[in-house]
Order: C-alpha cells, then sequence, then structure tokens
C-alpha cells in the first residue's frame, strides 16, 4: 500500500511539476528510501541550475579541481533518464565525489612524494566522517567506512583509499590510477 502510495505522489510530483526541476513537493518523514526534502525532475530543462545551486559552500575541493564533473554526470544521467530525485540525492552526489577527489588526490600526492600535499588530504579526509551530508543520511555503516578511510590515509595505507575509488568513483574524476 505505502508503495502505491509513493508511486502516485510521485507521478503527481511528476505531473505537477510544470516542467521544472523544482515540483514543491517534498519527502515524507519516516521513509526508508526518502527523506523530507524536495523532490526534483530530472528531466526538466532547468535541472542543472538547479544543481548548480545545490553546489555545497562548506566542502572543499584540492586545488585545481571544480564541481563541474559531479555537475556534469547528474544532469546527463538526469537528461538520459528523466527521474525522480531528492534534493538530498543531489547533496550526497556532491559530498561522495568530493571525497573521490580527495582520495584521488591523496594518492597523487603520495606517488609524486608531495609530503605536503599528502598532509592537506590526509586532514581533508579525516574530517570526511563528519560532513553533515554524511551525518544526517547514514543508515549504518557510511560514516564508519569513511572513518576507516581516514584512518587509513592517516597511517599511509593505500589499500581502504583505492578500494574506495574503485567501488565509488568515476576513473575520470580521480585522474589517477586506481
Amino acid at each position: 500500500m505505502a508503495g502505491l502510495a509513493a508511486a502516485a505522489l510521485l507521478g503527481t510530483a511528476f505531473a505537477s511539476s510544470d516542467g521544472l526541476a523544482r515540483t514543491g513537493i517534498f519527502g515524507s518523514p519516516g521513509f526508508t528510501e526518502s527523506d523530507t526534502s524536495e523532490w526534483l525532475n530530472t528531466g526538466a530543462p532547468d535541472f542543472r541550475e538547479v544543481v548548480e545551486s545545490l553546489r555545497p559552500s562548506d566542502i572543499p575541493l584540492p586545488a585545481g579541481r571544480s564541481w563541474q564533473p559531479v555537475i556534469d554526470t547528474q544532469v546527463a544521467n538526469g537528461q538520459r533518464e528523466p527521474a525522480m530525485m531528492q534534493v538530498t540525492g543531489v547533496r550526497s552526489a556532491f559530498a561522495h565525489y568530493a571525497v573521490c577527489v580527495w582520495d584521488g588526490e591523496w594518492l597523487a600526492a603520495r606517488q609524486a612524494g608531495d609530503t605536503a600535499r599528502v598532509g592537506q588530504a590526509a586532514e581533508v579526509i579525516r574530517g570526511v566522517p563528519s560532513w553533515p551530508i554524511f551525518v544526517e543520511t547514514d543508515g549504518g555503516g557510511t560514516v564508519d567506512w569513511l572513518r576507516s578511510i581516514a584512518e587509513a590515509a592517516t597511517h599511509g595505507d593505500e589499500g581502504p583509499i583505492r578500494q574506495d575509488i574503485r567501488a565509488n568513483c568515476s576513473s575520470s574524476w580521480i585522474g589517477v590510477d586506481q
């Protein structure tokens, strides 16, 4: 019954969005697969602008990196297969991208023997488990996994970082051998 209600809600959201990414429809508390953030129409012509407006100001990126690759990926996926996605999903994509580029930065700095960059990357990676988006959405295990990656970076252990990159990151985002 709940599944039918959710499908009806999504159908209504898709139909009532007037072709705009912002639907004005928000998730209901208590559902395991959604939260209370707004549902976005990924196939809408203004989806790129909405994604760009959700770019985080509280998550750093390594020097020379930008949010453009994750924005382009989200928009391309949304245009290819229009669907409904919550704001929290967009925010999570930004955060996961940042984890990937910091993992890649840490590996690249190690390969280059640049201890200053290794230290900077490790410092950011140590802070990742406390990023609000991960704390807010952790259903069990994500923050613990991020802590294990941070510990590995602190101790110079490439294994967990390479594993995270292989499992969760686009090679085009990282720019180093996995």
